[in-house]
């Protein structure tokens, strides 16, 4: 698990115009560092989703989010 506390503050959104430069935060330069990292977890989830899709099937996925009441 990813600690996300050390991203509070960050500025949102990311606005870069061409040839400003805005000073960034520890949570800005901790986020933009961290970027790659986040990434490989956002894709290691989503092979892990779709592991379980081919295993159970999505429709049992979202009757068990349902169920758990996990869905919105």
């Amino acid at each position: 698990m990813i600690d996300t506390d050390k991203y509070e503050g960050h500025r949102q959104p990311w606005v870069f115009t061409a040839g400003v430069s805005y000073p960034m935060s520890k949570a800005d330069i901790a986020l933009r560092q961290d970027a790659p990292l986040l990434l490989q977890e956002v894709k290691r989830l989503r092979h892990h989703l779709n592991l379980m899709i081919e295993k159970f099937g999505e429709a049992y996925l979202i009757e068990t989010l349902i169920e758990r009441g996990e869905e919105e």
